[in-house]
């Protein structure tokens, strides 16, 4: 499975989600006629690796953000 890092400077959060949960919900606000904040910023090949992704964006960058979040409940 395919994990994105995500973020959106308009939440000011990360997000950590499987690809396919992400283009699902991408395609679902298209469908809306809204615009997705969140924009990729890596794919990884376990979320583990997305997370830590994530933590280093947060911790070495000084991205301002709130905690990575997982929203998909996968592993």
């Amino acid at each position: 499975m395919i994990w994105f890092c995500e973020y959106s400077a308009e939440q000011g959060s990360f997000h950590v989600a499987s690809a396919e949960d992400c283009v699902k919900a991408n395609l679902e606000i298209l469908e809306r006629g809204e615009k997705p904040s969140f924009v990729p910023l890596g794919l990884f090949p376990s979320r583990d690796d997305a997370e830590k992704f994530c933590q280093f964006l947060q911790k070495e960058c000084s991205y301002p953000s709130q905690e990575c979040s997982n929203h998909s409940g996968e592993d």
